[in-house]
């Protein structure tokens, strides 16, 4: 069983632990005897740093969405035109997937499905999300806060796209997009789908972004008589 740097502060290792543990074995199968185990430290302190594996969770897959979120805005400010953003963002994000894929398909797959009836969606007029029952009854509000958090983690990842959308449609690169918020969601679960499945990572993403801004995004561009 491998053992995490005990030279580490317990806080670190607990965290350590609980991405090699997550990783492997998604949420719901994931356990804290486990995770313990691999940090070699006591269930009283994972309760100290965490409460219980929910919050452990949130806390390992918050930080990676905080710096990722930095990582994609620099990449997108390092660039002026809308082809090098939009590349920017995507090699961005595939590298980013390459490490941390399986903890991303946790948040998608497991915490943010509707297996159990309801949804939050986004509300554009009123800045928040609303919560759609499909069927059954409806959620306990501590089950919707903690799906909330994590559709939050996710939409701070999908705005930045939306944003250089936005900007190509404002500087009339591209044609108006009728609901910019949905196709722009659409096209990262798109992304993470493709890179999810094999067909789009590190190795082929710059000709299969190349094709993407030629092909997928043709219908948006401008072309001049000239073109």
């Amino acid at each position: 069983m491998m053992k995490i740097n005990s030279s580490l502060s317990k806080e670190k290792r607990i965290l350590k632990a609980a991405e090699k543990v997550f990783s492997h074995k998604g949420y719901s199968q994931a356990t804290l005897d486990e995770i313990i185990q691999i940090a070699d430290t006591g269930k009283g302190t994972v309760y100290k740093y965490y409460q219980n594996k929910e919050n452990l969770f949130y806390t390992l897959v918050e930080a990676k969405n905080r710096k990722l979120v930095k990582d994609l805005q620099q990449a997108v400010k390092g660039n002026q035109h809308f082809a090098e953003q939009f590349q920017a963002y995507i090699f961005t994000f595939l590298r980013f997937l390459h490490k941390n894929e399986t903890l991303w398909a946790v948040i998608l797959f497991e915490l943010l499905n509707e297996q159990a009836g309801w949804r939050l969606i986004w509300d554009e007029e009123k800045q928040d999300w609303k919560l759609e029952v499909r069927w059954g009854k409806k959620p306990a509000e501590k089950d919707i806060a903690v799906k909330r958090r994590y559709a939050e983690l996710i939409r701070s990842e999908i705005v930045i796209l939306r944003e250089i959308f936005q900007e190509a449609m404002d500087d009339s690169f591209i044609q108006p997009i009728y609901d910019l918020p949905l196709m722009t969601q659409n096209f990262y679960f798109s992304i993470f789908m493709l890179s999810n499945q094999g067909a789009l990572n590190v190795d082929n993403m710059e000709e299969s972004v190349k094709g993407m801004i030629d092909r997928f995004l043709y219908g948006h561009i401008k072309r001049t008589a000239a073109q």
